[in-house]
């Protein structure tokens, strides 16, 4: 049997060699059902997975891999390289700690944590990484791999010469280009992690202590951590500095919303209004304040005048759909929410869309089959089964119709969701922590 497994693994490799991905994906897995508990079959499947462009299936099998040999070199590496591609950087730093501390001059290891963590804007820590990476290179006589690390330092030193670098320096300087910088801090806040949002606009605070944008956008932030006063005396001083930022306007209305002060809340809505009747956060403002009253009706009459002036704002729907909810129109609830579904989707939006697709599971278990039955569409972008499949393969549908073709091909003759439901039973079983 060993021999065997050794020729299928050897075939595979000649394959992927010559990239006939499909078919070196073929003997790999022919390996695997051979000898299911050995490592190396994962890992070269998970390899010629992630060269044939199925970086979801690759990090599958390397994660089956590791679970079989926690410490296996290349399959950290693998799958740190993988969860770079699919955005989990978290993920792949976690896997690049875990490979240099087990193989400390792994030069593409530090490389790709340099490259990480210049993404996570971690300036210092990136250049450290880089550096070591080029010193090891180095000692192996790889001079291209050298300079284009040393290309990657260059590019990632502070603008002014003759200067140590500090900690400060590993946040991006946001006097250079002050509105990507406080839209990349609300991106981070909304994406979870508010409390960093507030380290990097506390040190813009500390650079112009009466920069109105940063105070706005902090403020922001604050209403993210449920700090309503906080937030409040955020948007007083920047309405201080510049009485028509009407942004500092309407976040203050939410943020007495929220603390309890309705009347105040609808006074700073009115000042926003008179600015901009057409604005639709005003009309979603007020939605929610109809909302926190209990007058449902006027909720969602609110939302649909913003969505109708602002259709691309999947927050719209979420919140209209808790409006129907309320009233019982669980059919227009459900509408909503896969409205919002699809637009976090087809944005690859995956934590969103993922609590968006708690909540309709939630909601479903509440709605009569026949009212679910009357909503249904068929296509990806409608499903919810097709869209939980759309997410697991990373957005590429085609592998997922072979996914279901080969589930067909097993067992023949079950209705259409049984075979959709089955593919992902099995990825989400085999699914990485």
């Amino acid at each position: 049997m060993d021999q065997q497994y050794d020729a299928l693994i050897a075939a595979g490799k000649e394959a992927a060699k010559n990239k006939n991905w499909t078919e070196a994906i073929a003997q790999f897995s022919a390996a695997i059902d051979l000898c299911p508990n050995l490592a190396e079959g994962y890992y070269h499947r998970g390899l010629a997975q992630f060269d044939a462009g199925q970086s979801q299936l690759a990090a599958f099998d390397y994660g089956k891999a590791l679970e079989l040999l926690p410490d296996y070199p290349e399959a950290l590496y693998g799958r740190a390289l993988v969860r770079v591609v699919l955005g989990h950087l978290v993920g792949a730093i976690a896997d690049l700690t875990r490979l240099i501390e087990i193989s400390p001059d792994h030069a593409a290891a530090h490389e790709l944590q340099g490259t990480v963590l210049r993404k996570q804007g971690k300036r210092e820590l990136a250049i450290n990484s880089f550096r070591k990476a080029a010193e090891l290179y180095l000692d192996r006589r790889l001079p291209e791999d050298v300079k284009r690390c040393l290309a990657q330092i260059e590019k990632l030193k502070p603008r002014t010469e003759g200067t140590a670098p500090t900690a400060k320096a590993e946040n991006p300087a946001p006097l250079a280009n002050p509105e990507q910088f406080y839209g990349q801090c609300l991106e981070r806040a909304e994406k979870g992690d508010a409390k960093g949002a507030m380290a990097e606009l506390d040190w813009a605070m500390q650079l112009d202590g009466q920069d109105g944008a940063a105070l706005t956008c902090r403020g922001i932030v604050k209403l993210k951590l449920e700090d309503w006063m906080g937030a409040i005396a955020d948007f007083n001083a920047a309405l201080q500095i510049n009485p028509e930022d009407m942004a500092a306007v309407r976040n203050r209305a939410r943020a007495k919303l929220l603390g309890g002060d309705f009347g105040g809340a609808q006074t700073d809505l009115e000042r926003a209004a008179q600015t901009n009747p057409d604005d639709p956060f005003v009309f979603a403002i007020r939605g929610e304040i109809a909302q926190a009253k209990g007058d449902y009706l006027g909720a969602i009459k609110f939302y649909g005048e913003a969505i109708e002036r602002d259709d691309q704002k999947p927050k719209f729907y979420l919140a209209r759909a808790q409006g129907y909810a309320r009233i019982e129109e669980l059919k227009r609830a459900l509408e909503d929410y896969q409205h919002a579904a699809t637009f976090y989707s087809e944005n690859d939006q995956w934590d969103e869309y993922r609590k968006t697709l708690e909540a309709m599971k939630k909601l479903q278990s509440s709605v009569p089959t026949s009212a679910q039955t009357a909503s249904a569409d068929n296509t990806p972008a409608k499903n919810p089964l097709k869209q939980r499949l759309r997410y697991l393969v990373g957005g590429q549908w085609a592998l997922a119709e072979r996914l279901i073709d080969q589930a067909k091909d097993h067992w023949p003759g079950m209705p259409e969701d049984w075979y959709i439901e089955k593919v992902l039973y099995d990825l989400e079983r085999d699914r990485p922590e």
